[in-house]
């Protein structure tokens, strides 16, 4: 089954293609990653299935419904994005910013307290941030930052969460943190996981399905063993790379030299 469906997208700014007659089809309760070179489009197309880039053609659909039917509120109760490098009110604290994933659900005629308050509980549980709750997000480490912003997320009660770059900027322990969450998240909840990654040897370890984008276009979509070849690296990343076989039968990467 298919949690989100894109048909012919494409996207353009100022004249510029940056989406080219992309389909493709994210399987529900696994976890998807879109790899490739900067500016090929990736960040764009996350944006598009969250609805905050219009394309100038094609359609996305989320179980079956396009999302363009859906009212804002009604898609972040469905799904929930982190961007790349998101901002946090000067003096807010961790609690705070967590609560501010319940806004989809809250409602003037319904007192909605109690599963606010349960959500974001076990929300601060599974990304082991409770500890953290009174502490001013600003004086976090990036490790902690990224933990409290996708507890904040999982408030949303999301059943789908995207994410662009989530270890962007961290060291590599709390990089290995951030993805053994999400992958945790994934194998425990059921949560479906789309995401933007640089790392293709974090991409080939905790990946179901892997999409790669190449000039706008859809390049190759499949499991790390059958994208993650000498061939397409060649192709893509214009390297020369060795494959072979890292943790958990994943594919691993070693860059030999450029092309």
């Amino acid at each position: 089954m298919e949690a989100i469906t894109v048909q012919n997208l494409a996207v353009s700014f100022e004249q510029k293609d940056v989406l080219l007659d992309i389909s493709w089809s994210v399987p529900s309760g696994a976890i998807t990653t879109l790899i490739g070179p900067n500016g090929c489009g990736k960040s764009t197309l996350l944006k598009c299935i969250t609805g905050s880039v219009k394309p100038k053609q094609g359609t996305i659909a989320m179980g079956g419904r396009l999302t363009s039917s859906y009212s804002a509120r009604e898609l972040a109760k469905r799904m929930a994005f982190l961007p790349q490098s998101p901002e946090v009110p000067k003096d807010m604290v961790v609690e705070e910013l967590i609560y501010c994933g319940r806004f989809p659900h809250q409602n003037w005629w319904r007192n909605t307290a109690g599963e606010d308050r349960k959500a974001v509980e076990e929300a601060m549980a599974v990304t082991k941030t409770t500890h953290l709750r009174q502490q001013r997000v600003s004086s976090l480490s990036g490790g902690e930052r990224q933990r409290v912003w996708i507890a904040m997320a999982l408030a949303q009660d999301p059943e789908i969460l995207l994410l662009d770059e989530p270890t962007t900027y961290l060291d590599i322990n709390h990089q290995f943190e951030v993805m053994e969450l999400l992958r945790r998240l994934n194998r425990e909840q059921g949560l479906t996981v789309v995401m933007v990654l640089h790392e293709l040897n974090q991409a080939a370890r905790y990946s179901d399905q892997i999409a790669v984008l190449h000039k706008g276009q859809l390049a190759a979509v499949g499991t790390p063993k059958d994208v993650m070849t000498a061939k397409l690296l060649q192709t893509v990343f214009s390297v020369d790379a060795k494959i072979e076989e890292g943790p958990e039968a994943s594919p691993y990467i070693k860059i030999e030299g450029l092309l």
